[in-house]
């Protein structure tokens, strides 16, 4: 029986649930939006011995359905699109993006919440989040990704709170052959994440929770083995006003390696480390500023093996007069390799993007990204890329009030 093209099945998919949402919208929020840029990248592969400059145009469909009640929300949303590059047509793809979300307040002294979600895009080397897992560049490639996280809060009594988290993740990556350069696919690796969190903490004012913490991660990676941090932390926390909060926590990790047994290599290794992080945001009525940072054992995004990350970011989303939106951001990153032998790698990025709505459901956009990766001494793991693009969007119910551009 001859097999439905890809193409196809993605665009079935896309009406499918475009019907599906009218209908259940009818008892929740649908807001659908509709995307169309051109634009230009002096780079179109990240990673290349020469750079691949190409014009490019997307179309995207954005499907959010949200409902709540009195004591839970939920979210449904898919985000379909449609890139086309205007002379390597060997990257031409369809990008879909889907999430679902939920919260639930059993008592009012208890929360729980659940999301998973699951992707298919060549996109990577996020310029202005830090809460990006890409911010390494490799060898342009496919990733298919499924993640999954729940999460329990319960206060006990006026000055106690406790909480626990499950996390998983599997990410595949498939390299994209270069019409003129063979990939070095063998530096990427496909892997699986684990993670369980269990934190304590206790009110010591309305404003401020001091507490300690326990990370459990385990990463299991097809080539380089398995790894298994634990993480101790003391947390803190802080509102500074109605408007800004701090947060933070610092402490120590133990990182156990385990090489598979097929492959040579000294046997199982341990390391030891300091592990901190700090995060600090700001709302305002035109909208929120936050600045960023940690530095920690990491799973080594698309890159063969794992890595001890140091990250910076800041980032501004505003809005204002419902008739402009922005966002502006930089970051930096550095990735030291658990593997022995392989290069240090550095990563910057800086961004922006603007909208202005000249009616509430039309809007007129434009952006700019850059990405900067050095390190490496043979120029294999090293590349930049410079992207602008310009488009319109429609919302059929209208734009909502959200700063920012709706790119994180």
């Amino acid at each position: 029986m001859r097999s439905v093209p890809r193409g196809w099945r993605d665009a079935a998919a896309a009406i499918l649930f475009a019907a599906l949402a009218a209908e259940v919208g009818r008892a929740a929020t649908f807001e659908p939006e509709v995307h169309a840029d051109l634009g230009h990248s002096e780079d179109a592969y990240y990673v290349a011995v020469e750079p691949r400059p190409d014009w490019f145009a997307v179309f995207a469909l954005v499907l959010p359905l949200r409902g709540e009640g009195q004591r839970n929300r939920w979210e449904l949303s898919y985000r379909p699109s449609a890139f086309r590059y205007r002379d390597l047509s060997e990257l031409d793809h369809y990008e879909h993006r889907v999430r679902v979300g939920a919260e639930s307040i059993a008592r009012r002294e208890t929360s729980f919440a659940i999301e998973a979600g699951w992707a298919r895009s060549q996109e990577q080397g996020n310029a202005t989040s830090v809460l990006a897992g890409d911010l390494f560049l490799v060898p342009r490639s496919e990733l298919e990704a499924l993640s999954f996280g729940a999460s329990l809060r319960r206060e006990q009594g006026a000055r106690f709170v406790w909480n626990v988290e499950a996390r998983g993740a599997d990410a595949d990556y498939s390299p994209i052959p270069d019409a003129e350069t063979e990939p070095p696919s063998a530096i990427l690796e496909d892997r699986r994440e684990y993670e369980l969190v269990a934190g304590f903490g206790r009110l010591v004012s309305r404003a401020a929770e001091v507490g300690l913490e326990y990370r459990y991660r385990r990463y299991d990676l097809d080539v380089t083995g398995e790894e298994n941090d634990h993480l101790v932390s003391v947390t803190a926390s802080r509102r500074l006003s109605e408007r800004t909060a701090v947060e933070g926590r610092v402490g120590a990790f133990r990182r156990d390696l385990a090489s598979p047994p097929a492959v040579e290599a000294p046997g199982d290794a341990t390391d030891t480390g300091i592990q901190a992080s700090v995060g600090i945001e700001r709302t305002s009525r035109q909208g929120r500023f936050s600045l960023e940072g940690s530095h920690g054992p990491s799973s080594g995004g698309a890159l063969e093996g794992t890595s001890t990350d140091t990250v910076a970011g800041i980032r501004w989303e505003g809005a204002r007069a419902e008739r402009l939106r922005w966002d502006a951001g930089a970051r930096w990153a550095r990735r030291d390799p658990t593997i022995e032998g392989e290069p240090t790698l550095r990563s910057a990025g800086m961004g922006a993007g603007i909208e202005w709505l000249p009616r509430r459901q039309v809007g007129l956009r434009a952006r700019a990204d850059w990405v900067h990766q050095s390190g490496d001494e043979t120029a294999v793991r090293n590349g930049s890329f410079l992207t602008a693009s310009i488009g319109a969007s429609w919302y059929p119910g209208g734009a909502t009030s959200r700063p920012g551009t709706g790119r994180r």
